[in-house]
Protein backbone atom coordinates (compact mmCIF):
# COMPACT_ATOMS: atom_id res chain seq x y z
CA UNK A 1 0.00 0.00 0.00
CA UNK A 2 0.97 3.70 -0.38
CA UNK A 3 3.79 4.46 2.09
CA UNK A 4 3.27 0.89 3.66
CA UNK A 5 0.29 2.32 5.38
CA UNK A 6 -0.85 -1.31 6.49
CA UNK A 7 2.08 -1.60 8.58
CA UNK A 8 1.28 0.79 11.00
CA UNK A 9 -0.17 0.12 13.95
CA UNK A 10 -4.22 0.41 13.13
CA UNK A 11 -5.14 1.79 16.29
CA UNK A 12 -2.63 4.19 16.23
CA UNK A 13 -3.85 8.19 14.89
CA UNK A 14 -2.59 9.33 11.46
CA UNK A 15 -3.81 12.39 11.10
CA UNK A 16 -5.13 15.30 14.47
CA UNK A 17 -5.91 18.65 12.88
CA UNK A 18 -6.88 22.01 14.89
CA UNK A 19 -10.19 21.44 14.20
CA UNK A 20 -10.51 18.31 16.08
CA UNK A 21 -10.80 15.79 13.36
CA UNK A 22 -8.64 12.92 13.35
CA UNK A 23 -7.94 9.53 11.64
CA UNK A 24 -6.46 6.11 13.11
CA UNK A 25 -4.15 4.12 10.09
CA UNK A 26 -6.71 1.86 9.74
CA UNK A 27 -9.35 4.80 9.14
CA UNK A 28 -6.77 6.22 6.83
CA UNK A 29 -6.22 3.17 4.65
CA UNK A 30 -9.90 2.15 4.88
CA UNK A 31 -11.14 5.84 2.99
CA UNK A 32 -8.25 5.00 0.49
CA UNK A 33 -9.69 1.91 -0.27
CA UNK A 34 -13.09 3.35 -1.32
CA UNK A 35 -13.63 4.28 -4.47
CA UNK A 36 -13.61 7.43 -6.16
CA UNK A 37 -16.47 8.78 -8.38
CA UNK A 38 -13.98 9.95 -11.24
CA UNK A 39 -12.77 8.25 -14.83
CA UNK A 40 -9.85 6.40 -14.62
CA UNK A 41 -6.38 8.63 -14.39
CA UNK A 42 -8.17 11.73 -13.94
CA UNK A 43 -6.31 15.16 -13.42
CA UNK A 44 -7.63 16.51 -9.99
CA UNK A 45 -6.81 20.12 -8.89
CA UNK A 46 -6.89 20.02 -5.25
CA UNK A 47 -7.05 23.43 -3.01
CA UNK A 48 -4.91 22.74 -0.25
CA UNK A 49 -5.49 23.23 3.55
CA UNK A 50 -4.00 21.13 6.49
CA UNK A 51 -7.20 19.47 7.70
CA UNK A 52 -7.14 15.45 8.01
CA UNK A 53 -9.85 15.53 5.06
CA UNK A 54 -7.50 17.08 2.75
CA UNK A 55 -4.55 15.14 3.52
CA UNK A 56 -6.89 11.66 3.88
CA UNK A 57 -8.05 12.70 -0.01
CA UNK A 58 -4.77 13.44 -1.37
CA UNK A 59 -3.70 9.82 -0.14
CA UNK A 60 -6.82 8.39 -1.76
CA UNK A 61 -6.28 9.93 -5.27
CA UNK A 62 -2.27 8.68 -5.50
CA UNK A 63 -3.58 5.85 -3.90
CA UNK A 64 -6.01 5.41 -6.81
CA UNK A 65 -3.42 5.91 -9.75
CA UNK A 66 -5.42 9.83 -10.23
CA UNK A 67 -3.03 12.63 -10.42
CA UNK A 68 -3.30 15.54 -8.14
CA UNK A 69 -2.13 18.97 -8.94
CA UNK A 70 -2.05 20.64 -5.15
CA UNK A 71 -2.34 24.36 -4.84
CA UNK A 72 -2.94 26.67 -2.40
CA UNK A 73 -6.76 27.16 -0.83
CA UNK A 74 -5.73 30.82 -0.67
CA UNK A 75 -4.74 30.78 -4.51
CA UNK A 76 -5.08 34.23 -6.66
CA UNK A 77 -8.30 33.69 -8.02
CA UNK A 78 -6.75 34.53 -11.47
CA UNK A 79 -4.11 32.63 -11.50
CA UNK A 80 -6.01 29.64 -10.97
CA UNK A 81 -8.41 30.37 -13.62
CA UNK A 82 -4.60 30.35 -16.13
CA UNK A 83 -4.42 27.04 -14.75
CA UNK A 84 -7.79 25.60 -15.15
CA UNK A 85 -7.61 27.25 -18.40
CA UNK A 86 -4.21 26.04 -19.00
CA UNK A 87 -4.74 22.28 -17.44
CA UNK A 88 -8.21 21.40 -18.29
CA UNK A 89 -8.83 19.14 -15.20
CA UNK A 90 -11.58 16.41 -14.83
CA UNK A 91 -12.66 17.50 -11.40
CA UNK A 92 -11.90 19.88 -7.97
CA UNK A 93 -11.23 18.93 -4.72
CA UNK A 94 -12.22 22.22 -2.95
CA UNK A 95 -13.50 23.68 0.84
CA UNK A 96 -16.68 23.81 0.99
CA UNK A 97 -15.72 27.79 1.72
CA UNK A 98 -14.51 27.74 -1.78
CA UNK A 99 -17.70 25.75 -3.72
CA UNK A 100 -20.26 27.16 -6.19
CA UNK A 101 -23.59 27.39 -5.93
CA UNK A 102 -24.26 25.51 -9.59
CA UNK A 103 -21.35 22.89 -8.54
CA UNK A 104 -21.47 19.71 -9.96
CA UNK A 105 -20.86 17.75 -6.71
CA UNK A 106 -19.42 14.06 -7.15
CA UNK A 107 -18.94 13.56 -3.53
CA UNK A 108 -18.69 15.10 -0.13
CA UNK A 109 -16.28 14.87 2.72
CA UNK A 110 -16.27 16.69 5.90
CA UNK A 111 -15.01 20.11 4.98
CA UNK A 112 -14.61 19.43 1.48
CA UNK A 113 -16.35 18.53 -2.12
CA UNK A 114 -15.49 16.40 -4.81
CA UNK A 115 -16.68 18.37 -8.53
CA UNK A 116 -16.92 17.41 -11.59
CA UNK A 117 -15.66 19.70 -14.31
CA UNK A 118 -16.73 18.54 -17.16
CA UNK A 119 -13.36 17.66 -19.24
CA UNK A 120 -12.18 14.39 -19.93
CA UNK A 121 -9.18 12.87 -18.52
CA UNK A 122 -6.09 14.36 -20.48
CA UNK A 123 -3.32 12.06 -21.99
CA UNK A 124 -0.98 11.10 -19.04
CA UNK A 125 2.38 9.98 -19.20
CA UNK A 126 1.83 6.51 -17.36
CA UNK A 127 4.20 6.88 -14.28
CA UNK A 128 3.30 10.39 -13.47
CA UNK A 129 1.91 10.74 -10.20
CA UNK A 130 1.41 14.07 -8.61
CA UNK A 131 2.26 17.71 -9.83
CA UNK A 132 3.05 20.56 -7.81
CA UNK A 133 3.88 24.14 -8.43
CA UNK A 134 7.85 25.15 -9.19
CA UNK A 135 9.62 27.34 -6.26
CA UNK A 136 8.68 30.95 -6.44
CA UNK A 137 6.99 30.30 -9.70
CA UNK A 138 3.58 31.39 -8.04
CA UNK A 139 3.24 33.88 -11.06
CA UNK A 140 3.39 31.12 -13.97
CA UNK A 141 1.32 27.56 -14.93
CA UNK A 142 5.19 25.60 -14.51
CA UNK A 143 4.59 22.66 -12.76
CA UNK A 144 6.98 19.87 -11.59
CA UNK A 145 5.76 16.16 -12.77
CA UNK A 146 6.95 13.03 -10.10
CA UNK A 147 6.76 9.72 -11.07
CA UNK A 148 5.71 6.93 -9.34
CA UNK A 149 7.75 6.20 -6.64
CA UNK A 150 9.66 9.68 -6.43
CA UNK A 151 7.65 10.89 -2.85
CA UNK A 152 7.60 7.73 -1.19
CA UNK A 153 11.24 6.73 -1.85
CA UNK A 154 11.87 10.83 -0.91
CA UNK A 155 10.08 10.18 2.56
CA UNK A 156 11.46 6.62 3.30
CA UNK A 157 15.18 8.25 2.60
CA UNK A 158 14.42 11.17 4.91
CA UNK A 159 12.91 9.15 7.92
CA UNK A 160 16.41 6.89 7.86
CA UNK A 161 18.08 10.04 7.60
CA UNK A 162 16.20 11.43 10.60
CA UNK A 163 15.51 8.61 12.59
CA UNK A 164 11.70 8.77 12.75
CA UNK A 165 9.49 6.12 13.98
CA UNK A 166 5.87 5.72 15.03
CA UNK A 167 6.54 7.71 18.92
CA UNK A 168 7.16 11.20 17.12
CA UNK A 169 4.07 13.97 16.74
CA UNK A 170 5.28 16.28 14.25
CA UNK A 171 3.76 19.47 14.20
CA UNK A 172 3.10 19.73 9.85
CA UNK A 173 2.30 23.30 9.68
CA UNK A 174 4.11 24.56 6.63
CA UNK A 175 1.49 24.50 3.51
CA UNK A 176 1.16 20.77 2.11
CA UNK A 177 1.05 21.88 -1.57
CA UNK A 178 4.44 23.24 -1.15
CA UNK A 179 6.88 20.55 -1.31
CA UNK A 180 8.80 20.31 2.11
CA UNK A 181 5.19 20.71 3.75
CA UNK A 182 4.20 17.72 1.84
CA UNK A 183 7.82 15.80 2.41
CA UNK A 184 7.11 16.17 6.39
CA UNK A 185 3.81 14.93 6.20
CA UNK A 186 4.95 11.36 4.22
CA UNK A 187 8.13 11.26 5.89
CA UNK A 188 6.62 10.50 9.05
CA UNK A 189 3.23 8.62 7.73
CA UNK A 190 5.73 6.00 6.26
CA UNK A 191 7.68 5.84 9.89
CA UNK A 192 3.90 5.13 11.09
CA UNK A 193 3.67 8.25 13.58
CA UNK A 194 1.13 10.90 14.26
CA UNK A 195 1.25 13.84 12.20
CA UNK A 196 -0.93 17.37 13.39
CA UNK A 197 -2.03 19.10 11.40
CA UNK A 198 -2.55 23.06 11.66
CA UNK A 199 -2.89 26.12 9.34
CA UNK A 200 -2.81 28.49 12.56
CA UNK A 201 0.50 31.12 12.29
CA UNK A 202 3.43 30.34 14.49
CA UNK A 203 2.34 34.04 16.13
CA UNK A 204 -0.91 32.48 17.55
CA UNK A 205 -1.42 31.34 20.91
CA UNK A 206 -3.61 28.63 19.19
CA UNK A 207 -0.82 27.34 17.37
CA UNK A 208 1.38 26.68 20.34
CA UNK A 209 -1.72 25.83 22.51
CA UNK A 210 -2.38 23.07 19.73
CA UNK A 211 1.21 21.63 19.96
CA UNK A 212 1.28 21.78 24.10
CA UNK A 213 -2.08 19.70 23.87
CA UNK A 214 -0.64 17.53 21.39
CA UNK A 215 2.67 16.68 22.85
CA UNK A 216 4.34 17.84 19.45
CA UNK A 217 8.06 16.41 19.56
CA UNK A 218 9.20 17.85 16.33
CA UNK A 219 8.70 21.17 14.19
CA UNK A 220 9.58 21.80 10.81
CA UNK A 221 10.29 25.40 9.48
CA UNK A 222 11.33 28.03 6.59
CA UNK A 223 13.92 30.75 7.03
CA UNK A 224 11.44 33.44 8.31
CA UNK A 225 9.86 30.56 10.75
CA UNK A 226 12.95 30.93 12.71
CA UNK A 227 12.90 34.27 12.85
CA UNK A 228 9.94 34.63 14.18
CA UNK A 229 10.62 31.42 16.79
CA UNK A 230 13.78 33.24 18.54
CA UNK A 231 11.54 36.53 18.38
CA UNK A 232 9.52 33.90 20.79
CA UNK A 233 11.68 32.35 22.67
CA UNK A 234 10.60 28.78 22.35
CA UNK A 235 12.43 27.81 25.40
CA UNK A 236 9.55 29.84 26.93
CA UNK A 237 6.42 28.49 25.06
CA UNK A 238 6.49 25.16 27.27
CA UNK A 239 6.40 22.69 24.96
CA UNK A 240 8.25 19.95 26.66
CA UNK A 241 8.39 17.38 24.37
CA UNK A 242 9.15 19.69 21.26
CA UNK A 243 12.76 18.77 20.96
CA UNK A 244 13.66 18.39 17.33
CA UNK A 245 13.90 21.67 15.34
CA UNK A 246 14.49 21.05 11.39
CA UNK A 247 15.15 23.67 8.94
CA UNK A 248 15.20 24.03 5.04
CA UNK A 249 13.38 26.05 2.62
CA UNK A 250 16.38 28.43 1.92
CA UNK A 251 19.61 29.73 3.66
CA UNK A 252 19.34 31.27 7.08
CA UNK A 253 20.94 33.96 7.99
CA UNK A 254 24.37 33.77 9.58
CA UNK A 255 22.71 35.35 13.35
CA UNK A 256 19.81 33.52 12.90
CA UNK A 257 21.72 29.98 12.56
CA UNK A 258 23.88 30.50 14.93
CA UNK A 259 21.25 31.95 17.57
CA UNK A 260 19.11 28.89 16.77
CA UNK A 261 22.11 26.59 17.16
CA UNK A 262 23.49 27.93 20.77
CA UNK A 263 19.90 27.53 21.85
CA UNK A 264 19.40 24.06 20.81
CA UNK A 265 22.41 23.36 22.63
CA UNK A 266 22.24 24.74 25.53
CA UNK A 267 18.52 23.57 25.75
CA UNK A 268 19.54 19.53 24.73
CA UNK A 269 17.89 20.00 21.32
CA UNK A 270 18.31 18.86 17.95
CA UNK A 271 18.76 21.31 15.32
CA UNK A 272 18.93 20.08 11.76
CA UNK A 273 19.69 21.88 8.87
CA UNK A 274 18.64 20.88 5.70
CA UNK A 275 18.40 21.15 1.79
CA UNK A 276 16.50 20.19 -1.02
CA UNK A 277 14.89 21.52 -4.26
CA UNK A 278 11.10 21.26 -5.21
CA UNK A 279 12.57 18.99 -7.98
CA UNK A 280 14.36 16.25 -5.72
CA UNK A 281 11.20 16.14 -3.62
CA UNK A 282 12.34 18.68 -1.05
CA UNK A 283 15.08 17.30 1.38
CA UNK A 284 18.17 15.67 0.14
CA UNK A 285 21.12 16.43 2.68
CA UNK A 286 21.05 17.01 6.06
CA UNK A 287 23.39 18.60 8.44
CA UNK A 288 23.71 16.25 11.77
CA UNK A 289 22.57 17.96 14.88
CA UNK A 290 25.42 17.06 16.91
CA UNK A 291 27.52 19.17 14.52
CA UNK A 292 25.33 22.29 13.97
CA UNK A 293 27.55 24.38 15.95
CA UNK A 294 31.15 23.43 14.13
CA UNK A 295 29.43 23.28 10.65
CA UNK A 296 28.24 26.80 10.30
CA UNK A 297 25.68 27.33 7.41
CA UNK A 298 26.65 23.82 6.07
CA UNK A 299 23.56 21.85 4.54
CA UNK A 300 25.36 18.76 5.63
CA UNK A 301 26.16 15.66 3.51
CA UNK A 302 23.30 13.66 1.24
CA UNK A 303 20.77 11.30 2.99
CA UNK A 304 20.44 7.92 2.43
CA UNK A 305 20.02 6.83 -1.58
CA UNK A 306 21.01 10.64 -2.60
CA UNK A 307 24.40 11.40 -4.24
CA UNK A 308 25.60 14.98 -4.14
CA UNK A 309 28.42 16.32 -6.32
CA UNK A 310 29.60 19.56 -7.88
CA UNK A 311 30.61 20.26 -11.36
CA UNK A 312 32.42 23.17 -12.76
CA UNK A 313 31.19 25.30 -16.11
CA UNK A 314 32.45 22.60 -18.16
CA UNK A 315 30.07 20.30 -16.47
CA UNK A 316 33.17 18.75 -15.10
CA UNK A 317 33.02 17.20 -11.59
CA UNK A 318 34.90 19.02 -8.95
CA UNK A 319 36.85 17.12 -6.81
CA UNK A 320 38.91 19.77 -5.02
CA UNK A 321 37.39 20.85 -1.56
CA UNK A 322 36.63 24.66 -1.12
CA UNK A 323 35.98 25.16 -4.84
CA UNK A 324 32.72 26.59 -6.11
CA UNK A 325 30.72 25.01 -8.26
CA UNK A 326 27.06 23.93 -9.11
CA UNK A 327 25.21 20.85 -6.90
CA UNK A 328 23.89 18.41 -8.48
CA UNK A 329 21.40 15.80 -7.14
CA UNK A 330 21.06 11.78 -8.27
CA UNK A 331 18.93 9.45 -6.85
CA UNK A 332 15.22 7.88 -6.68
CA UNK A 333 14.18 10.95 -5.91
CA UNK A 334 14.70 13.34 -9.05
CA UNK A 335 11.09 14.36 -10.41
CA UNK A 336 10.57 13.57 -14.32
CA UNK A 337 11.20 17.41 -15.33
CA UNK A 338 8.46 20.31 -15.72
CA UNK A 339 4.85 20.81 -17.54
CA UNK A 340 3.80 24.54 -18.85
CA UNK A 341 1.07 22.62 -21.01
CA UNK A 342 -1.59 20.25 -20.71
CA UNK A 343 0.55 18.03 -23.33
CA UNK A 344 3.73 18.22 -21.18
CA UNK A 345 1.82 15.72 -19.20
CA UNK A 346 2.47 12.74 -21.60
CA UNK A 347 6.37 14.04 -21.39
CA UNK A 348 8.63 10.97 -20.34
CA UNK A 349 11.71 11.31 -17.59
CA UNK A 350 13.44 14.32 -18.68
CA UNK A 351 15.54 14.61 -15.56
CA UNK A 352 16.39 11.08 -15.79
CA UNK A 353 17.71 10.63 -12.37
CA UNK A 354 19.69 13.55 -12.03
CA UNK A 355 18.92 17.75 -11.51
CA UNK A 356 21.14 20.52 -11.52
CA UNK A 357 20.38 22.96 -8.66
CA UNK A 358 21.61 26.33 -9.73
CA UNK A 359 22.82 26.88 -6.54
CA UNK A 360 26.50 27.84 -6.50
CA UNK A 361 27.90 25.60 -3.60
CA UNK A 362 31.22 24.10 -1.80
CA UNK A 363 32.50 21.05 -0.08
CA UNK A 364 34.63 21.07 3.11
CA UNK A 365 37.81 18.40 3.51
CA UNK A 366 35.23 16.70 5.58
CA UNK A 367 32.56 16.49 2.44
CA UNK A 368 29.96 18.94 3.80
CA UNK A 369 28.02 20.86 1.57
CA UNK A 370 27.69 24.68 1.97
CA UNK A 371 25.59 27.16 -0.23
CA UNK A 372 27.04 30.27 -1.43
CA UNK A 373 23.95 31.65 -3.74
CA UNK A 374 22.49 31.13 -7.46
CA UNK A 375 24.02 30.82 -10.60
CA UNK A 376 21.29 33.15 -12.15
CA UNK A 377 22.36 35.49 -8.83
CA UNK A 378 25.21 36.61 -10.56
CA UNK A 379 26.37 39.79 -12.76
CA UNK A 380 28.67 41.08 -14.90
CA UNK A 381 29.46 44.87 -14.23
CA UNK A 382 32.21 46.20 -16.27
CA UNK A 383 33.37 42.66 -17.34
CA UNK A 384 33.33 41.52 -13.52
CA UNK A 385 31.06 38.83 -12.48
CA UNK A 386 29.43 39.81 -9.35
CA UNK A 387 27.74 37.41 -7.18
CA UNK A 388 24.11 39.26 -6.10
CA UNK A 389 24.52 37.08 -2.51
CA UNK A 390 28.03 38.12 -1.86
CA UNK A 391 26.74 41.98 -2.39
CA UNK A 392 24.14 41.11 0.23
CA UNK A 393 26.71 39.58 2.61
CA UNK A 394 29.06 42.95 1.99
CA UNK A 395 26.76 45.15 3.21
CA UNK A 396 25.41 43.27 6.15
CA UNK A 397 28.76 42.96 7.29
CA UNK A 398 29.80 46.46 6.75
CA UNK A 399 26.75 48.78 7.17
CA UNK A 400 24.60 46.07 9.48
CA UNK A 401 21.77 46.23 6.94
CA UNK A 402 19.64 43.60 5.50
CA UNK A 403 19.32 44.08 2.23
CA UNK A 404 18.41 42.43 -1.48
CA UNK A 405 20.57 42.98 -4.02
CA UNK A 406 18.88 42.56 -8.04
CA UNK A 407 20.92 43.52 -11.06
CA UNK A 408 21.11 43.05 -14.94
CA UNK A 409 24.30 43.99 -16.98
CA UNK A 410 26.53 46.96 -15.96
CA UNK A 411 23.58 47.21 -13.00
CA UNK A 412 23.47 46.57 -9.85
CA UNK A 413 20.41 47.80 -7.49
CA UNK A 414 20.06 47.63 -4.07
CA UNK A 415 16.98 47.57 -2.33
CA UNK A 416 16.47 48.45 1.28
CA UNK A 417 13.07 48.41 3.18
CA UNK A 418 14.49 52.00 5.02
CA UNK A 419 14.85 55.13 3.40
CA UNK A 420 17.87 56.14 5.54
CA UNK A 421 21.53 55.41 4.43
CA UNK A 422 21.38 55.06 0.91
CA UNK A 423 24.54 57.03 0.03
CA UNK A 424 26.69 54.77 2.42
CA UNK A 425 25.33 51.97 0.98
CA UNK A 426 26.33 52.80 -2.76
CA UNK A 427 29.82 54.09 -1.48
CA UNK A 428 30.53 50.82 0.57
CA UNK A 429 29.75 48.56 -2.10
CA UNK A 430 31.54 50.46 -4.43
CA UNK A 431 34.80 50.68 -2.02
CA UNK A 432 34.29 47.01 -1.43
CA UNK A 433 33.98 45.96 -4.94
CA UNK A 434 36.38 48.54 -6.27
CA UNK A 435 33.74 49.80 -9.01
CA UNK A 436 32.63 52.88 -9.35
CA UNK A 437 29.36 54.05 -7.09
CA UNK A 438 27.62 55.20 -10.49
CA UNK A 439 27.19 51.23 -10.90
CA UNK A 440 24.89 51.47 -8.36
CA UNK A 441 21.67 52.39 -7.47
CA UNK A 442 19.56 52.27 -3.92
CA UNK A 443 15.92 52.22 -3.96
CA UNK A 444 13.24 51.67 -1.58
CA UNK A 445 10.59 48.84 -1.06
CA UNK A 446 7.71 48.68 1.09
CA UNK A 447 6.77 44.86 1.19
CA UNK A 448 8.97 42.05 -0.16
CA UNK A 449 7.39 39.53 -2.39
CA UNK A 450 7.81 35.80 -0.75
CA UNK A 451 7.00 32.28 -2.10
CA UNK A 452 4.43 30.01 0.31
CA UNK A 453 7.75 28.62 1.24
CA UNK A 454 9.14 32.36 2.76
CA UNK A 455 11.53 32.69 -0.26
CA UNK A 456 12.23 35.79 -1.55
CA UNK A 457 10.37 36.40 -5.44
CA UNK A 458 13.07 37.72 -7.20
CA UNK A 459 11.52 38.23 -10.27
CA UNK A 460 9.11 40.19 -9.04
CA UNK A 461 11.52 42.50 -7.94
CA UNK A 462 13.19 42.76 -11.25
CA UNK A 463 10.17 43.11 -13.12
CA UNK A 464 8.95 46.05 -10.48
CA UNK A 465 12.79 47.74 -10.10
CA UNK A 466 14.83 46.66 -13.14
CA UNK A 467 11.94 46.90 -16.26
Amino acid sequence: MYLNLDRAEPDRMALIDDHGSQLSYQALQQLMNEPLPLPKRSLVFVLTQNRTTCVSQILRLIHQDHVPLLLSADLDESLLAHLKQTYRPSAYLLPDSLVPASAAVLEESPGYRLIDTGNPPPPLYPQLELLLSTSGSTGSPKLVRFAKGNMEANAANVTQAFGWTHQDRPLASLPINYVMGLNVLLAHLIAGATCLLTDANLMEKEFWNFARDQRATNFTGVPISYEILLRLKPQRLNVPELTTFAQGGGKLSETTYRRMAALAKDSGWRFIPTYGTTETCARCALLPPELASEKILSIGRAIPNVRLSLIDLSGQTITTPDTEGELVVEGNNVSLGYATSQADLLRGDDFKGRYQTGDVAVFDADGFFYIKGRTKRFIKLLGNRIGLDECERILLEECQAKVICIGREDELTILTDSSDGHDELQKTLARKLKLHHRLFRVRQYRELPLSPGGKILYHQLEKEFLE
